[in-house]
């Protein structure tokens, strides 16, 4: 019997609650609601915890992420407690 390591494991359970919170924030946005500063930075940090491990960001990731960052260039000021997270270009 061989031991699986688990740290692939805990990045798939990262997809998993990152696509969850994806469709919440998403049907948020539909909605037209405010998004909690916490939801937008659970998942910038989610992507950026799957971009550091060479792990694709799920497309409907990529989706909520790239709204909320344009949502976020539109506002001139961001309110209060939000923190505005840049993304850098992976280079191939």
């Amino acid at each position: 019997m061989t031991l699986q390591p688990t740290y692939p494991k805990r990045l798939a359970e990262v997809v998993s609650l990152s696509l969850t919170l994806s469709r919440q924030v998403l049907a948020a946005l539909i909605m037209k609601h405010t998004i909690p500063a916490e939801q937008a930075i659970a998942l910038a940090q989610a992507a950026r915890l799957l971009q550091d491990n060479d792990v694709g960001w799920p497309p409907l990731l990529a989706q909520v992420v790239c709204e909320l960052a344009s949502n976020a260039d539109k506002a001139a000021v961001p309110p209060q407690g939000v923190t505005v997270i840049q993304f850098r270009e992976r280079k191939p």
